[in-house]
């Protein structure tokens, strides 16, 4: 049975890349990702796309600073009464 997510590390290893690069491609939202505890999970289906080349290619020597796009991960503010 396929797995239907694996590490940055393992992802970096199919698609023939540095984790770096596939870190880089989460942070600007080229590559999906979750976490699970203190593990990042990329979905299959996520380097599928990724390497049919239906998202923009990753770009040498950009970083996170680069996105125009807000970060999609929600906060949650617990406010206290006194």
């Amino acid at each position: 049975m396929e797995p239907l997510a694996v590490d940055v590390e393992e992802a970096a290893r199919l698609v023939s890349v540095s984790p770096h690069t596939i870190r880089r491609a989460i942070r600007s939202g080229r590559l999906a990702a979750s976490r699970c505890g203190r593990r990042v999970l990329v979905p299959i289906e996520s380097l599928r796309i990724l390497l049919r080349g239906d998202v923009p290619p990753i770009q040498p020597g950009t970083d996170s600073s680069d996105r125009t796009q807000p970060a999609t991960q929600a906060v949650r503010v617990k406010e206290y009464q006194q």
